[in-house]
């Protein structure tokens, strides 16, 4: 999903409520727990996945890739969009784009490329995003192309790794093209002129850059105990988290990332527990703000407690109190 998950949440419900429709009431109904931002500001690509899929079900819109552009502003994108309006040639503004998109999602990464009179933007999705993702971030880039680099550049074709065939006339229309689907690569290819400018500063685009690149460093060099911690919340309320599992999504042998994990002075239970704690809080402060709280109950299946008073248990020694006093303190833990 583009932006942190509060940015793209923030256009799911724009897109909703212009349909009368309530999206966070949906999520809580269908037991998707929101970890806090402060705590995690990217979902798992899982978590993303089950948002994705609720959406479409709720929606029922076959272009909803696309619709939710008409609820997505330039300033959801914050500095990654200041800097691919900064000038130079479209070239250019896509490259800088596509270095710094992993600041804006974890669903997918693109790369371009200028060969042979064309400029060819290759989307590579995580293997766990939805492909409605995907179509939205086409949207993006077409987007982006119109008004911010480009107006009335039209792309010499697309093709989509998936299949959504009823809608072809439509896509063909949207991105002015021709579109194939079903392709082993999600490609968008542009005309290549150099001599396409767009106004900008190269002294602003050289301070955005600079601004962004201690953030860009901190994501390439991720610990592994932070990347523990995301597969954890992707994995607890489905299936019990293992060390076994988590090595086998890092692609490394169980004794490896125990070792790795010693490295940063952790163990897999630790980095376990302070998840569910992160977790657990954040499912109070949800179900707080809910119209329908739900039973505690739910909390413990959702963090692989056998009951709830484990959980109460675990809360008295994660803050030294029950879930009820927590509440009543604000949550201030």
């Amino acid at each position: 999903m583009i932006g942190n998950y509060q940015k793209t949440l923030q256009k799911l419900d724009r897109y909703f409520e212009a349909r009368g429709q309530n999206f966070p009431l949906a999520l809580q109904a269908a037991g998707i727990l929101l970890p806090d931002p402060a705590h995690s500001p990217r979902l798992a690509p899982a978590l993303t996945y089950r948002i994705w899929s609720l959406a479409e079900q709720l929606s029922g819109d076959p272009v909803l890739g696309c619709s939710l552009l008409a609820h997505s502003r330039i300033n959801d994108f914050g500095s990654v969009a200041a800097l691919a309006a900064m000038g130079g040639s479209l070239l250019q503004a896509l490259t800088r784009t596509s270095r710094f998109s992993r600041l804006l999602t974890n669903a997918s990464h693109f790369d371009v490329e200028e060969t042979k009179g064309r400029i060819i933007i290759t989307i590579h999705p995580h293997k766990d995003s939805h492909w409605r993702a995907i179509e939205y971030l086409l949207a993006l880039l077409m987007a982006l192309i119109a008004f911010r680099l480009s107006p009335g550049l039209k792309p010499v074709s697309l093709s989509v790794a998936f299949n959504n065939p009823d809608v072809q006339e439509y896509y063909e229309c949207f991105f002015g093209c021709q579109v194939t689907q079903g392709a082993k690569l999600t490609q968008l290819v542009l005309p290549y002129d150099n001599a396409i400018q767009t106004p900008g500063d190269a002294e602003i685009a050289d301070f955005f850059e600079k601004l962004m690149e201690p953030e860009l460093q901190a994501l390439e060099t991720e610990g592994w105990s932070t990347a523990v911690t995301r597969i954890i919340r992707a994995q607890l309320g489905s299936e019990e988290p293992t060390l076994g599992s988590a090595a086998c999504i890092l692609n490394v042998s169980a004794r490896t990332l125990q070792r790795n994990l010693s490295e940063e002075g952790v163990t897999f239970q630790q980095v376990m527990d302070e998840a569910r704690r992160h977790m657990a809080v954040d499912w109070l402060r949800n179900n707080v703000r809910s119209l329908r709280p739900r039973p505690l109950g739910e909390l413990a299946h959702e963090l692989g407690f056998a009951s709830s008073s484990n959980l109460t248990r675990a809360f008295k020694r994660w803050f030294g109190k029950t879930p009820g006093q927590l509440v009543r303190d604000g949550l201030g833990a």
